[in-house]
């Protein structure tokens, strides 16, 4: 694949309308930094007025990057996320608010939409991977990756929380002070979205692939059976992530939030392991440890 810099991926974000596919198809055509431009803009069908508005359009963009202080990783860079580079559709620029440091991470994700359990199941989880030295992943969404985030910022734990947005704005509203104390623990805001580039609910599913990636494990604590949380299960599935699942308590058993975690139990599949205690949490977590020994992701 061929390197450009990042202002000129910047540039194709705008005139492609972030399309991951279009751009990586140009990068793989050609060598010579025009010709990968004329193929997008080609491709778009853009007139004179359209390209001098996205030359703009990236000027500026450019400009708020720096007036938020927010760093643009090319994947061509070196300090682009070793795990999320790995994956086919990784994005071609992430933006980053903070620090981000690689380490051993696991996202505890889950629905909205919360049971009474949930926050002591969560606090437990993200205590027990506290003592294990892992990182929390998670998407800054009210309910279970509130909890997650908050229980790490306790124990001064990385954390690191992926939008779905661009990060000159927080999703959700109600948890602008959750990110300002994210970004002051040391931990970091990370975003695949550009200003301006609408991508709807897209955006959501999207986002949930990142936490994926950018894990070693992956953690649903509640979730309906129709959740996004399942997308980031899927998404654990492609990457090869380990999944970990709490089994089953009788009191779970009629709740909504506990209906995509009866579908996973009943539908097992390679990588994904039941826990049901602070011990058998544990024991897939050294299991982990020892597997990551084996793999090289610097490849």
């Amino acid at each position: 694949m061929n390197k450009l810099e990042v202002h000129d991926l910047i540039f194709l974000t705008y005139v492609t309308n972030y399309d991951i596919g279009l751009m990586y198809e140009a990068l793989s055509k050609f060598t010579e930094r025009e010709k990968i431009l004329e193929f997008c803009v080609d491709s778009m069908v853009l007139n004179t007025k359209d390209l001098n508005s996205i030359v703009e359009k990236t000027k500026i963009g450019l400009q708020k990057l720096r007036y938020h202080r927010i760093k643009a990783v090319s994947i061509f860079d070196d300090n682009y996320p070793k795990k999320l580079r790995l994956i086919k559709d990784a994005p071609p620029v992430l933006y980053v608010k903070g620090k981000f440091i690689e380490s051993k991470t696991a996202a505890v994700v889950g629905s909205r939409e919360i049971s009474n359990f949930a926050n002591l199941n969560t606090k437990n989880v993200v205590n027990w991977l506290n003592q294990d030295k892992y990182s929390i992943v998670s998407g800054l969404a009210e309910g279970i990756d509130t909890i997650a985030h908050s229980c790490a910022l306790k124990n001064n734990q990385y954390t690191i929380a992926v939008l779905p947005n661009s990060l000159d704005s927080i999703y959700p509203i109600t948890n602008y002070e959750l990110a300002i104390d994210i970004l002051n623990s040391g931990g970091c805001l990370i975003s695949e979205s550009m200003f301006g580039i609408n991508r709807g609910k897209k955006s959501f599913v999207q986002r949930n692939r990142i936490q994926s990636a950018l894990s070693d494990i992956v953690i649903p604590i509640e979730m309906g059976t129709n959740s996004g949380t399942m997308h980031t299960i899927n998404f654990a599935k492609r990457y090869g992530r380990q999944v970990l699942v709490h089994k089953m308590k009788e009191e779970w058993n009629n709740l909504e939030q506990y209906s995509g975690i009866q579908t996973l139990l009943t539908n097992p599949f390679k990588g994904m392991y039941i826990f049901e205690d602070e011990i058998s949490f544990k024991k897939h977590l050294i299991n982990k440890d020892n597997e990551q020994t084996e793999i090289d992701f610097s490849l």
